[in-house]
């Protein structure tokens, strides 16, 4: 008896596990349509679903060009400055008094507004530069011998100069004085002109471009001056509208010099004509006014000469002016089926939201399980499974909350009369009474009619039951 229960539960469990494996690989999820009638979530779903498209239409497609692929921008920029400027000083100092563009221009970007000039440098022994504080003594202890000055310009000899109450260096003589002058040297250089060509190339699309026009003449260049408004494409700039672009005084700036960017940038739909793609230009000022020490920009220059007994000597020049920085950013876009299917189809997936938070706020606003009754349904396909049971068709018809009674007609065969000693009983005529687990029929008269000599296979493992005749009603 043992070793037949424990067969029966083997086989149980074994057909559950086949009937869960079934069920996992034989069945799909379908969307089913639930119409809810309510103000509060229907103004909801509305308003999520217009900010949406709102946000698909207006940024994704009309603003970023979600249609479109893009490229980034390969670019060399070339600048060239021109500009003279006299100066009045006397001939002892050995510097020029006629400077153009060679002589303050470094690398292209750099344009000399101020400097400091020490003339007719030899190598020897003479006191420090009084503005050092590192430098400054009172006795000859106070002077290490071998010792760097710092920020300085040589090497402590170890004595102490009086007069000046610095050490004495052993370097290049006569030391520099750090004074920058007042007004700044070159205040003319504001007038000074830069002439910007920009290459860019996109090589995904096949288009290279540069920011003078191809139908600009030479004789319009020559004479145009940018201007972001009247002449925004004209490739001279002079070096005051470029200050004034960035929001600074020109004075102020070539007294200890300055970094700007000079911003370069191409944004071309290539769905329309290239000519159409065109720079844009902006100036910055990188560096900060805000700075305490080593403010603005500056850097020394030395120019080495014989003199005529044989020494060799420098002028010492350090350099005071404006840095040029150029960035270039750039990106082209041309029509693209693939960027638009995506972004489309990333558009109505952003639609769901709506019903998703609807549906979660169902649970706050409505408080009911109707709504989760109807939305989620059960089926199976019947086709391979042959005829009903008759438990299945009992369990269809019988309405909510009633008991099922099945009565047998008089000429129905006798051994119908019991359907299941345990869960079975015989009224006075006959008749056999069954319960049977709640179901609720969809617009069902209460009366099911089976088919004479119709076999019905119950779930249960028990004899068939033979009915000509069937009546279901609700107590």
């Amino acid at each position: 008896m043992t070793n037949f229960t424990n067969t029966n539960e083997q086989e149980k469990l074994s057909s559950y596990a086949k009937r869960k494996a079934l069920d996992f690989f034989f069945e799909y999820e379908t969307p089913k349509v639930v119409k809810v009638y309510s103000t509060r979530l229907g103004a909801i779903n509305r308003t999520v679903q217009f900010l949406v498209i709102g946000y698909v239409i207006g940024y994704i497609f009309i603003y970023a060009k979600g249609y479109q692929a893009f490229e980034k921008a390969e670019s060399t920029t070339i600048a060239k400055v021109k500009g003279m400027i006299k100066t009045n000083f006397s001939a002892s100092t050995g510097a020029n008094n006629v400077w153009d563009a060679t002589d303050l221009e470094n690398d292209a970007v750099f344009i000399t507004t101020n400097f400091i000039q020490t003339p007719s440098q030899q190598s020897g022994k003479c006191p420090e530069d009084t503005n050092n504080k590192f430098a400054r003594c009172r006795t000859d202890s106070g002077c290490t011998a071998g010792e760097q000055v710092l920020l300085g310009n040589g090497f402590k000899t170890g004595q102490c100069v009086q007069a000046t109450g610095t050490c004495e260096i052993d370097g290049w003589c006569p030391a520099e004085v750090d004074d920058k002058p007042e007004p700044p040297i070159f205040m003319e250089a504001e007038n000074f002109t830069i002439m910007v060509k920009n290459y860019v190339t996109f090589p995904e699309f096949d288009v290279k471009r540069r920011n003078i026009p191809d139908d600009m003449k030479g004789a319009y260049i020559n004479t145009c001056r940018y201007h972001p408004v009247s002449d925004p494409y004209c490739p001279i700039f002079t070096v005051q509208r470029l200050v004034e672009l960035a929001h600074e005084n020109f004075s102020v700036v070539a007294r200890t010099g300055a970094i700007f960017g000079f911003i370069i940038e191409w944004d071309c739909n290539l769905d329309f004509s290239v000519e159409y793609c065109l720079p844009k230009y902006q100036i910055r000022r990188i560096d900060s006014v805000e700075e305490k020490i080593a403010k603005g920009w500056n850097f020394r220059h030395a120019d080495y000469w014989n003199a005529p007994d044989g020494t060799r000597r420098r002028t010492l020049y350090k350099f005071y002016g404006i840095k040029f920085v150029f960035m270039v950013y750039g990106k082209a876009g041309r029509f693209s089926p693939e960027e638009l299917a995506m972004n489309l189809g990333s558009g109505i997936g952003l639609l769901g939201i709506a019903t998703i938070l609807c549906d979660f706020l169902t649970d706050f606003l409505l408080r009911t399980d109707a709504f989760g009754k109807s939305k989620f349904e059960r089926i199976r396909d019947t086709k391979k499974k042959g005829p009903p049971t008759l438990k299945t068709m009992l369990e269809n018809a019988k309405p909510p909350g009633a008991v099922m009674v099945i009565e047998n007609e008089p000429d129905a065969d006798p051994d119908a009369s019991t359907l299941d000693d345990d869960s079975s009983s015989s009224d006075e005529d006959g008749s056999t009474r069954r319960g049977l687990p709640e179901q609720t029929p969809s617009g069902d008269s209460g009366f099911g009619v089976a088919r004479p000599e119709k076999h019905f296979l119950l779930d249960d493992p028990v004899k068939p039951v033979h009915f000509q005749r069937t009546r279901v009603t609700s107590l």
